[in-house]
């Protein structure tokens, strides 16, 4: 968690869990009704610790292709990708944004980021033959110029819009560009639910202005990780699973297929590792 909101937690008398050096929200000591915030109104995270990398350059394409395993997103779009490692194991499950013909966006909402990312810079900078075949692709880590808060809920469709005016909301599994009461930010809503899971990717500036301007609606509830975790496992049938291995984690190809994690065109890294 970003020390941005950290004195905006604490007034919210939030309990912390320790990330390896980063403090993490755990609760704010109402878990029932942060989980319940999910459900029936709108919950509002503090995502500002999740790994976020930007990949961009003439080479982009190319590299996300090859290491993000799914079906590959045109400009404005998102989906969650598996990245698998040369033989086949999964490094991990990404967030992918294409947000231009040759800018992409990523996080990792799970423990695996580290491999995922290292893995993705690796890729980057491979040389084969003495060619390099992604050579003006760079890839960035932007945490600090985007802070990423999470809306969601049935109620959060209508909240956005009140800051939206004319503009329209994101259509699950889209990104894309909007002014929020007159401050540029991305927002993102995500490729499962009902449409009414958001990212909205606000300037540094503006975190806490926006942290408490969403919580001065009476249905939005702040929510930490021991309600996040467990609603992220009840929407996506892989989280878990991946969240909660800790070593080298080999999944099915028709496994990984049903959940909509990788291509049948075998044109990624670690394709032909995967075994059925």
């Amino acid at each position: 968690m970003s020390s941005l909101l950290y004195e905006e937690h604490a007034l919210l008398g939030a309990r912390f869990a320790a990330e390896g050096s980063v403090p993490v929200v755990a609760s704010y000591g109402h878990p029932d009704a942060e989980l319940a915030g999910f459900a029936d109104s709108a919950a509002l995270v503090d995502l500002s610790g999740v790994a976020t990398r930007l990949i961009a350059g003439v080479a982009a394409p190319d590299l996300c292709s090859a290491c993000f395993a799914g079906v590959q997103p045109e400009v404005g779009e998102c989906s969650f990708q598996a990245v698998l490692t040369g033989d086949g194991s999964v490094a991990s499950v990404g967030l992918l944004a294409r947000t231009g013909d040759r800018e992409y966006l990523c996080w990792d909402l799970g423990d695996r980021h580290q491999v995922l990312f290292a893995w993705l810079e690796f890729l980057a900078q491979i040389e084969q033959g003495g060619v390099t075949p992604f050579a003006g692709a760079e890839v960035e880590d932007v945490g600090e110029h985007l802070v990423p808060l999470m809306l969601a809920g049935p109620l959060a469709p209508s909240i956005l819009t009140d800051y939206l005016r004319e503009q329209p909301l994101p259509q699950a599994g889209s990104i894309a560009s909007r002014r929020l009461d007159e401050t540029p930010c991305l927002v993102a809503c995500l490729p499962f639910g009902a449409g009414d899971a958001f990212l909205v990717l606000v300037p540094p500036q503006m975190a806490r202005i926006f942290w408490r301007s969403f919580l001065s609606f009476g249905a939005v509830v702040p929510a930490g990780a021991h309600a996040l975790l467990p609603w992220l496992a009840d929407q996506l049938p892989w989280f878990e699973r991946v969240a909660e291995e800790t070593d080298k984690l080999t999944l099915p190809a028709h496994v990984l297929r049903t959940w909509g994690l990788v291509r049948r065109e075998p044109t990624f890294v670690g394709a032909r590792g995967l075994e059925d």
